[in-house]
């Protein structure tokens, strides 16, 4: 078996579905299965979007196969996991199209309706208020995992992204705010 033209084509519509509603540990597990077979790039896309978008926790819900696979592609194939962007966020206000934010960009737009700090639980609400589109059962943990890739106040910080959160009352709190909010920057 080979995958057509037609996948990789449609390689930004699944990342999108995936963005927006997650990943369950049954379809990564059965994506990584496909890593030493023909349709290996099922598995780095899939690796791939893991990398960028879970907690180490989140990793280690994987079966122990599941895991070694996304750490041999990390070895194996690391130009799989580079950034994409420049590393600067674009303003969610000036995306005016819902399906091409980011959730770094609906997080962001929710903490400064939310004057520039809030609790999880306020943001998860505003999140829900502002977002048009359906929101999978799993996407509070993305947006959890999103505030704290972006933040250095984080274990799971990632240097390659801009730090734009950080923690109010201290780590495991549950309370973010923006390192700079619009009216700070003037």
């Amino acid at each position: 078996m080979s995958l057509g033209l037609k996948w990789f084509e449609e390689a930004a519509n699944r990342k999108e579905k995936r963005d927006a509603e997650g990943v369950p540990i049954s379809e990564a597990v059965s994506c990584l299965s496909a890593y030493d077979t023909s349709v290996w790039p099922v598995a780095t896309e899939m690796a791939a979007w893991i990398y960028n978008n879970w907690t180490m926790a989140q990793v280690y819900e994987l079966p122990e196969l599941s895991r070694n696979t996304i750490f041999q592609i990390i070895k194996e194939k690391p130009f799989v996991f580079n950034e994409r962007s420049n590393g600067e966020h674009k303003s969610a206000t000036s995306d005016n199209n819902p399906e091409e934010k980011r959730w770094v960009d609906w997080i962001i737009e929710a903490l400064e309706n939310l004057g520039g700090k809030a609790q999880l639980e306020n943001i998860y609400a505003e999140i829900e208020r502002i977002h048009p589109l359906n929101l999978s059962r799993h996407w509070h943990a993305t947006v959890r995992n999103t505030i704290e890739s972006y933040s250095s106040d984080s274990y799971n910080y990632r240097d390659t992204r801009p730090d734009i959160f950080y923690s109010v009352a201290g780590i495991g709190n549950g309370f973010w705010g923006l390192r700079q909010t619009p009216t700070d920057s003037k």
